[in-house]
């Protein structure tokens, strides 16, 4: 009889604190300030990632200002956040402000975006491609090409440079190729 009177309140409290635990792979939007979570979501709406100006317009597009601010004003730890979020824009966009803001473990960070399919739509100039999150890094961020390939769209200044052995860059590439594979 004790002892149930002690096991029922232990397991209502358990059951209870359940729901505040956080779930395995859902980004936690309290990790995140407010502000720096309202550029995301309108990043997110925005729905590409585009050179500074899109199609023939000479001004620089209001897309690209807002990811350039929100690389400016998020933190490390924010951006290393982002790498987590199930959009994969903000993933891409996460591993930019990285590699402009001198991420030490950059390399780390490409090889975690190769483990998952996410894809983007990238605007270069008034050139819509669909693009695997993992080639956006290593070819528009880190200014890579892919072997007996140049896209128009390699960066040709990168903010950041990866070292990598030849294994490793077919490891890159050849996930690149994979993902590709499956863009329907």
């Amino acid at each position: 009889m004790k002892l149930s009177i002690i096991f029922v309140p232990v397991l209502i409290v358990a059951f209870a604190s359940c729901g505040s635990m956080r779930k395995g792979g859902e980004f936690d939007k309290r990790d995140v300030r407010p502000e720096i979570m309202d550029m995301a979501e309108a990043i997110i709406d925005d729905g590409f990632i585009g050179t500074q100006s899109i199609a023939r317009n000479p001004e620089i597009s209001k897309e690209y200002t807002l990811r350039m601010a929100f690389i400016d004003v998020a933190t490390t730890d924010e951006l290393v956040h982002f790498l987590g979020h199930p959009a994969g824009i903000l993933r891409a966009v996460a591993f930019e402000g990285l590699a402009i803001k001198g991420y030490p473990n950059l390399k780390q960070v490409l090889f975690d975006l190769s483990e998952g399919d996410y894809y983007i739509r990238y605007i270069f100039g008034d050139i819509e491609f669909t693009l695997p999150v993992i080639e956006y890094a290593y070819t528009v961020v880190l200014g890579r090409t892919i072997p007996e390939e140049h896209p128009g769209y390699v960066n040709d200044d990168p903010p950041a440079t990866v070292e990598l052995t030849a294994a490793e860059e077919a490891f890159i590439t050849n996930r690149i190729l994979s993902i590709r594979s499956l863009i329907p």
